[in-house]
C-alpha cells in the first residue's frame, strides 16, 4: 500500500478547504439579490404595465398606458400608511406592559387599508379590461399564466 507524502497530504487538505470556502462564498453571493433591494412597489407596477403593453395589440396597449398614467396616484400602494403603522407597532412592542388589543387594532387597520387599495386596483383593472379588445383580454390571460419574473 502506497502512502502519501506529508506535502501531498497538505496539498489535498488545502484543496478540500479551498473548495469548501469557495462553495460557501458562492452560495452566500448567489443567495443575495445581486443588485440591491427590490424596486419600490410603484416601480414594480410600472414595469409590469410596460411588459404587458409590449405584448398587447397597439390599441389595447395605448388604453393600458393612458389609464395607468392617469390613475398612477390611485394605484400607488399606501406606503405612508404602512410606514406609520410600522412606527406604531415598534412603539407598542417597546412599551411595557405590552398592549395586545392596541396591536391588534393597528394590524386590522393596516389590513383594512390594504383591502381598500386592492379594491381600487381591481376596479381600475376591470374598467381597463372592459375597454380591451377580445384579443387584448386573451393576451392578458396568457400574460397571467406566465411564470413570475425574478
Amino acid at each position: 500500500m502506497k502512502t502519501l507524502s506529508v506535502s501531498c497530504r497538505w496539498a489535498v487538505g488545502a484543496l478540500v478547504v479551498s473548495f469548501g470556502v469557495n462553495m460557501f462564498l458562492g452560495g452566500f453571493l448567489l443567495a443575495r439579490p445581486p443588485f440591491g433591494p427590490p424596486p419600490p412597489p410603484e416601480r414594480h407596477m410600472e414595469e409590469m404595465v410596460e411588459r404587458l403593453a409590449a405584448i398587447l395589440p397597439a390599441a389595447d396597449a395605448r388604453i393600458l398606458r393612458e389609464t395607468f398614467a392617469e390613475k398612477r396616484d390611485t394605484l400607488r400602494p399606501p406606503q405612508q400608511e404602512g410606514d406609520a403603522m410600522r412606527r406604531k407597532i415598534q412603539a407598542l412592542l417597546r412599551s411595557e406592559p405590552f398592549a395586545g388589543p392596541a396591536m391588534l387594532e393597528i394590524l386590522e387597520a393596516g389590513r383594512d387599508e390594504h383591502r381598500r387599495f386592492e379594491s381600487r386596483l381591481h376596479q381600475e383593472l376591470v374598467a381597463v379590461l372592459d375597454r380591451f379588445s377580445a384579443q387584448g383580454r386573451q393576451t392578458f390571460a396568457d400574460f397571467l399564466s406566465r411564470p413570475p419574473r425574478p
